[in-house]
């Protein structure tokens, strides 16, 4: 489009895509987060493989990749226990609401797969 002289410019305003998002509701992107992240994704596939695969190590294979998810979760538990308090503490009782259900589901994912790590290794030890 050519510029002519006299006559107005329109101006165009670029939005960006998160401008109608409230900034309370942008997930941060943390050192922790990304972590936790690559620890869950890490452990699911080594869970799947040890699925999979009909070795001689597959019990082993199994009980740690269950350790590390349940350790993994447990941490999202703690952490759904920390924004309860603190969602609580600013007046925000949907939100709290929500952190102490999904932490708690976490915790009862992490005791599970605990317990089942812990009841494939006696199995594995024969006792």
């Amino acid at each position: 489009m050519s510029l002519r002289a006299g006559m107005p410019q329109r101006q165009v305003r670029r939005q960006n895509p998160t401008d109608r998002i409230p900034s309370s509701w942008r997930a941060r992107l943390t050192p922790v987060r990304v972590m936790i992240l690559v620890a869950l994704g890490g452990s699911l596939l080594f869970v799947l493989w040890g699925l999979v695969d009909r070795g001689p190590t597959q019990v082993p294979v199994l009980v740690s990749g269950l350790a590390i998810v349940g350790l993994v979760f447990g941490a999202l538990a703690v952490a759904g226990a920390i924004e309860t308090y603190r969602a609580a503490r600013g007046g925000e009782g949907a939100r709290s609401f929500w952190a102490a259900l999904l932490g708690g589901l976490a915790g009862i994912v992490a005791f599970v797969c605990l317990a089942a790590a812990a009841v494939l290794t006696l199995m594995w030890r024969g006792t």
